[in-house]
């Protein structure tokens, strides 16, 4: 599984969970985690898994710091964090 792929898998859990808390404005930062969690599980990879978690509950920890900031916004913030957030993972 290459750098490549663990990214678009960390991105599309981003694009979910903006589009997790759009429908459901009111949920909170466990309830958006625990949707995400949901969807993960059907990754078999576990370094994938711990990707696309810690790439949600950094769009999640954004999202709560910058309420009004568009997903758009949200989305480039999280692409220029990835290879931070696959540092942190790797150690």
């Amino acid at each position: 599984m290459g750098k490549i792929d663990i990214k678009v898998k960390m991105v599309s859990a981003v694009t979910e969970v903006l589009k997790f808390k759009k429908e459901n404005p009111r949920a909170n930062y466990e309830q958006s985690l625990q949707h995400i969690s949901n969807i993960v599980k059907k990754e078999k990879n576990q370094y994938i898994k711990l990707g696309m978690v810690s790439s949600a509950s950094k769009a999640l920890s954004i999202l709560e710091r910058e309420p009004r900031l568009k997903d758009k916004d949200v989305m480039r913030k999280i692409v220029d964090e990835l290879p931070k957030i696959l540092e942190k993972i790797d150690k």
